[in-house]
């Protein structure tokens, strides 16, 4: 089973004057996620995710890229995750655990502080 774990900073849980809540991800954590090229402007891909109580949770895998369009983005994201935040109470400090099990289901869940 695949395994991203991510400790929770204030601007992914929109705790600073962010837009959206939505997860950085890491560069090295990439490759748990679909591929997604330089080619076209902030790339995206839907993706479900089932928390433990069995709901699901619809997000997007975006990779804002527009340092290949003569901006400054080069970043991953999940987003957006507001409701799943605000459901569970999370907060920065808080970890997010994905998982992607053997059947290729995705699965999330938190560990608060």
């Amino acid at each position: 089973m695949a395994t991203i774990r991510k400790t929770l900073s204030r601007n992914d849980v929109s705790e600073t004057d962010a837009h959206q809540a939505g997860m950085y991800v890491l560069k090295d954590s990439i490759s748990f996620f679909p591929r997604l090229g330089t080619g076209t402007l902030n790339p995206r891909v839907t993706l479900v995710f089932e928390d433990e109580s069995g709901r699901s949770w619809t997000f997007d895998f975006i990779y804002y890229n527009n340092a290949y369009f003569g901006g400054t983005r080069d970043e991953y994201r999940l987003t957006p995750m507001n409701d799943y935040f605000n459901l569970y109470n999370i907060k920065a400090g808080d970890t997010i655990i994905l998982e992607r099990a053997t059947d290729g289901k995705l699965k999330i869940r938190h560990e608060k502080v």
